[in-house]
């Protein structure tokens, strides 16, 4: 049976490494380029049905330090959800775990 095993990025791929920035915002391209490799090694000649649009990420408006401010994150149940790189590159501070520091972008 064939099988294929893609790999776009390590989940431990620091913020500032071009294969995330990639994956972040060219999520359509990158899945039209699988479907068409999948199409082309079937040999079908159909074209790929068309993706629908999908929504940027969820934004959530905060007042930091006195300075307001809209970041990807979503409220659920009453709590703030955020990216960490985001909210630390407000406060002007480097986020960092597991002895390693990430550029906030």
């Amino acid at each position: 049976m064939p099988a294929a095993l893609i790999e776009l990025a390590f989940i431990d791929s620091p913020p500032d490494n071009p294969d995330v920035f990639i994956l972040q915002n060219r999520r359509i391209e990158i899945a039209e380029a699988l479907a068409t490799g999948i199409l082309c090694y079937f040999k079908i000649d159909e074209e790929p049905a068309q993706l629908p649009d999908i929504p940027a990420a969820p934004k959530v408006t905060l007042d930091i330090l006195g300075n307001v401010t809209e970041i990807s994150g979503y409220i659920e149940n009453g709590a703030t959800w955020v990216r960490l790189t985001e909210f630390s590159r407000e406060l002007g501070f480097l986020a960092s775990w597991e002895g390693q520091t990430y550029p906030c972008n």
